[in-house]
């Protein structure tokens, strides 16, 4: 039996499907009476019934087919109730990887330099007799490992002018001041030039004294040897005032009384002094 059934053909004889309308082998109507339905219209009825349902049960398993390919949906968060504690996870930040500490230089602290308390030196006041006349200045210093250079000033080049050394060149005449300053500390000479020139002898020497600023002991009549260098002429002495200091021809300077005085020594044409401090002590 088939799905509609079949009905026999009343002119052939013959059977075919009931959902046809003619005999497939003489052309005769079903309606005509001349082909035996047999019960036909209920197994037609029936056939439609199951085709019906084979086209459902199609369809729906074509639309689960495509639903089963779609994404599956996220599932919904679960909102905590309002009654219990809300629990808020956040997601985890990434995670970086800490920078290289770097290692700070050590500062370093500087040395202090030693401050400076006092600056003495060997000359407070002197005479220059002749252009080109020098004399060496030095200073001591207190504390003396400082390790600080003197650092000497003229206030008067045209008088007399000093070197990084201390060596006092003799200029023009005149008067100025020597300043030594050490760490912010300074001490003064005076120096004073007494000859515009100076007369070289026969030989062409220029004649020096070997001492300029003496200071002696009017106590013990304390004396010293005055002399001229640098030339072969005979020097002749005398003193501004013997009695404060006297002068033999020979050059020997003699504490007499307290003062100052100046010893002149005349060598050709040149005049020298040498300035003598007597004192008491």
């Amino acid at each position: 039996m088939g799905l509609f059934g079949e009905v026999k053909c009343g002119r052939c004889d013959r059977r075919y499907s009931a959902i046809r309308g003619r005999c497939p082998y003489c052309g005769a109507r079903k309606r005509t009476g001349k082909c035996d339905r047999g019960g036909g219209r209920g197994q037609m009825i029936v056939g439609l019934v199951i085709l019906a349902i084979i086209i459902i049960a199609v369809v729906v398993l074509i639309v689960l087919n495509l639903k089963s390919k779609d994404p599956a949906p996220s599932p919904s968060p679960t909102l905590p109730s309002s009654t219990g504690p809300v629990t808020v996870t956040s997601s985890p930040k990434p995670t970086t990887s800490p920078k290289p500490t770097e290692t700070p230089t050590p500062t370093q602290t500087p040395t202090p330099t030693p401050k400076v308390t006092s600056v003495t030196l060997n000359r407070e006041d002197f005479t220059l007799f002749f252009i080109g006349e020098q004399w060496t200045m030095t200073a001591t210093v207190v504390p003396a490992n400082t390790g600080l250079k003197v650092k000497w000033t003229s206030l008067d080049p045209d008088v007399a002018k000093i070197d990084e050394n201390g060596v006092v060149t003799a200029v023009g005449g005149g008067t100025t001041t020597i300043v030594a300053e050490v760490g912010g500390v300074t001490a003064e000479c005076i120096v004073r030039v007494t000859a515009t020139s100076v007369t070289p002898d026969p030989q062409g020497n220029i004649p020096k004294l070997s001492h300029t600023d003496v200071t002696l002991d009017a106590g013990t009549g304390e004396s010293f040897r005055l002399t001229v260098e640098g030339t072969a002429e005979t020097p002749v002495y005398y003193s501004e005032d013997y009695g404060i200091a006297s002068v033999a021809s020979n050059g020997e300077v003699t504490a007499v009384s307290e003062g100052v005085v100046s010893i002149y020594v005349t060598v050709g044409e040149t005049v020298l002094e040498c300035i003598v401090r007597v004192i008491r002590r």
